[in-house]
C-alpha cells in the first residue's frame, strides 16, 4: 500500500473539505406503507473532496507520487486527513474514473490548485465508549477529571 508524502507534499487545504458519508442502509419499497429500511455494512465509505495548493517542484513530487506509488489512482494508500477527532491517518483511494485528479495553474501565485475526490476505508470516530460519556459528561468536565487524575498521581509520586 501506498502512503502520501506528508514529509514532502502539504496536507490537503481545510477550505472546501467535503465529507460525504455513505449508508450501509438499502431501501425497499413496499406495496403500501412505508419503505422498509435495512442496515446492510456498518463499513460503509465515506466520500472525501480534497485540495491542494502545490509549488511547482511539490506538483511535479504530487504526479510521480500519484503514477508511481498510487499506481495512477489504483491503489489504496495511507494520508492524514482531518476528521472529527482531528488529523487522522485514513486509507483512500481516488475515486474518478474519467481522471485522478484536476490541476489548474494560478497565474496570480504561481501555484498549482488540485483537487481529487477520494474514498476512504473507515471513517474514525469515537468508540461506542467515549460516546456514551460524551452523552454524559461535558467534554469541559472530561478534560476537568483528567486534570484532577493527573494531579493525584503527580502527587501520589511525589510523596514516595
Amino acid at each position: 500500500m501506498a502512503v502520501y508524502l506528508n514529509n514532502l507534499l502539504p496536507l490537503p487545504l481545510k477550505d472546501s473539505y467535503t465529507i460525504n458519508p455513505k449508508s450501509g442502509v438499502i431501501k425497499s419499497q413496499m406495496q403500501s406503507g412505508f419503505a422498509r429500511h435495512r442496515r446492510v455494512s456498518t463499513a460503509a465509505p465515506s466520500l472525501i473532496t480534497l485540495k491542494w495548493s502545490f509549488t511547482h517542484s511539490q506538483f511535479a513530487t504530487f504526479q510521480a507520487w500519484v503514477m508511481y506509488d498510487a499506481k495512477n489512482g489504483a491503489e489504496w494508500f495511507d494520508i492524514t486527513l482531518l476528521a472529527g477527532l482531528g488529523l487522522v491517518i485514513h486509507k483512500a483511494r481516488f475515486t474518478d474514473s474519467e481522471g485522478v485528479y484536476t490541476a489548474n495553474l494560478n497565474a496570480k501565485t504561481n501555484k498549482w490548485g488540485v483537487s481529487a475526490n477520494v474514498e476512504v476505508q473507515y471513517q474514525p470516530m469515537l468508540s461506542l465508549g467515549s460516546y456514551e460519556i460524551t452523552k454524559k459528561y461535558t467534554l469541559a468536565d472530561v478534560l476537568h477529571s483528567q486534570e484532577i487524575m493527573t494531579n493525584s498521581i503527580n502527587l501520589f509520586f511525589s510523596k514516595i
